[in-house]
C-alpha cells in the first residue's frame, strides 16, 4: 500500500505512459469560507518514455472539487507514489498544513495549507528511497500545542540479510526528531504499516507498527507491535491466526464492539507454498483476510475476505461500530463496509478502463450525518478525477476531472 495517513488510502497500479490520476486525498478545514470542507489531493502525471512521474498537491473544494490553491507542483515520485497527512495548524494562520512524504528525494517536506510555502523538512533517513513510506498523526508527543507524526524507515533494499526497519517520530512544529523505535533483527519491513489511536482506553495515542520479517532469503511472516502512550518501553505484540503475512494493513478501528470499545484490523495473507495460486504475472490471487483485534489484542472476529486498503469513516449505519471504506481486492469495486458484519452496503463498481487508486472521508454535503466519501483515480479517458460520493446510499454528490 501506498498510502498509509489518517484518513485516506492510496491503491497501487501500473500506470501507462501520459497516465494521469489523483493517487491521494485528505480531508482538511473550510480553506475557501463556504461552509463545507475541502480537501488536499496529490495529482499525479507521468514523464513520459524517459522522464520520472510528477506529482502536484493542491487544495480543491469540498462542495464541486474546483481547484482553490496549488501548494507544490512538479515533485518527482518514487514507487507508490506521494503520501499526504496533517498535523493541524503550525504557523498560526488557522489553516491546517500538509505533510508530504518525498520519497524520491528522501524528504518529509511541511507546507503551508493556505500559501503552499515550505514550513519545514526533514531529511532523516538513509537514502535508500523508504524514508517516509508510511506516514501516521500520532497526537501531540512533546505537549507543544501541535500534533505530531510517526515516519516509517523500512529497510526494503537489504530485507533478504537480516538488516532492521525504523519509525521516527517528528514533531509537527519543525520536525525535529523526537524518539527513534527500531524493530528486532531481521524485521526489515518494520514500519511499513502504521497506525494511532487510543487502544488501551487510557486516555493516550498508541503508536502501532507492522512489518514482514526476514530470515535468510525469504520473508517469513510478520507482527505487529503496539507500543503504549508511544512509549518505547511499553511494547506489546499481536499474534496473527496461523502462519501468514500478517499485519500489511493495520487501521485503528474507534469502535470495534457494540460497548464502544476501541480495536484494529489487521489484515492476514494465508502463506502456504504448496496452496498459493497465482495470476499473471506471478502475483499472488489467495484472499486477503481481514481479523478485529480488540483493545486486548485478542482476535474477536474476522470481518472479510476478498477487501482490501479499509479506512475508516465513522459509523455510517448508526450501528454504534466503526464503518469502512474498502476495495475488492481485483480492483472491480469500491464500497461502504459495514464494521459489525461481512456486509457491504453499497459498491461502486469500477468502469473499464478506469482506475481507482485513493479514497477517504469527504465533507457531509448530503446533510444526513454522516460524512461522505472521497474517491479519485484515473478516468477511462485517463485523466486525474475525484468524486464525492453519498456515504449512505454510494451516489455521487458531484465529479470533477484534473486536467
Amino acid at each position: 500500500m501506498g498510502l498509509a495517513a489518517t484518513g485516506c488510502r492510496t491503491l497501487t497500479s501500473a500506470r501507462p505512459v501520459g497516465y494521469e490520476s489523483v493517487v491521494a486525498v485528505l480531508r482538511t478545514i473550510d480553506v475557501d469560507g463556504d461552509g463545507v470542507l475541502d480537501a488536499a489531493v496529490v495529482l499525479s502525471s507521468s514523464g513520459g518514455r524517459d522522464g520520472p512521474s510528477r506529482a502536484t498537491a493542491a487544495i480543491v473544494s469540498g462542495r464541486d472539487g474546483a481547484r482553490i490553491r496549488t501548494l507544490c507542483e512538479g515533485v518527482p515520485l518514487e514507487g507508490d507514489g506521494l503520501l499526504a497527512v496533517s498535523p493541524g495548524d503550525v504557523d498560526g494562520d488557522a489553516t491546517p498544513e500538509v505533510v508530504l512524504s518525498l520519497r524520491s528525494e528522501n524528504e518529509i517536506r511541511c507546507v503551508s495549507g493556505s500559501t503552499g510555502r515550505i514550513v519545514w523538512t526533514s531529511r532523516l533517513g538513509t537514502g535508500n528511497g523508504s524514508y517516509g513510506f508510511a506516514m501516521e498523526t500520532v497526537g501531540d508527543v512533546n505537549s507543544d500545542g501541535t500534533g505530531d507524526l510517526a515516519v516509517g524507515e523500512p529497510d526494503l533494499k537489504r530485507w533478504w540479510r537480516g538488516a532492521t526497519g525504523h519509525v521516527h517520530i517528528l514533531s509537527g512544529t519543525d520536525g525535529h526528531v523526537l524518539r527513534t523505535f527500531r524493530g528486532s533483527m531481521g524485521d526489515a519491513w518494520f514500519g511499513s504499516t502504521l497506525a494511532a489511536g487510543d487502544l488501551d482506553y487510557d486516555g493516550r495515542t498508541d503508536l502501532i507498527v507492522s512489518g514482514l520479517s526476514a530470515r535468510g532469503e525469504a520473508a517469513t511472516g510478520g507482527e505487529v507491535n503496539v507500543f503504549s502512550g508511544i512509549d518505547k518501553e511499553d511494547v506489546r505484540s499481536v499474534s496473527g491466526p496461523g502462519v501468514s503475512f500478517w499485519g500489511g494493513e493495520v487501521v485503528w478501528m474507534r469502535h470495534a464492539t457494540n460497548t464502544g470499545r476501541p480495536g484494529l484490523v489487521i489484515s492476514e495473507l494465508p502463506w502456504k507454498r504448496e496452496s498459493l495460486r497465482r495470476g499473471p504475472g506471478g502475483s499472488v490471487v489467495e484472499p486477503v483476510r481481514m481479523f478485529v483485534v480488540t483493545g486486548t489484542l485478542n482476535t474477536d472476529r474476522k470481518l472479510c475476505e476478498g477487501l482490501v486498503g479499509l479506512v475508516a469513516v465513522g459509523d455510517v449505519d448508526r450501528d454504534e461500530i466503526t464503518d469502512f471504506v474498502a476495495a475488492d481486492q481485483d480492483g472491480s469495486g469500491v464500497g461502504l463496509l459495514r464494521g459489525a458484519s461481512n456486509r457491504r452496503s453499497w459498491t461502486r463498481p469500477t468502469r473499464v478502463g478506469e482506475h481507482v487508486e485513493a479514497y477517504g472521508p469527504g465533507p457531509d454535503l448530503d446533510g444526513d450525518g454522516a460524512d461522505d466519501i472521497l474517491i479519485g483515480g484515473s478516468s477511462v479517458e485517463g485523466r486525474a478525477f475525484l468524486e464525492l460520493l453519498s456515504a449512505r446510499s454510494g451516489e455521487p454528490l458531484w465529479t470533477a476531472e484534473y486536467p
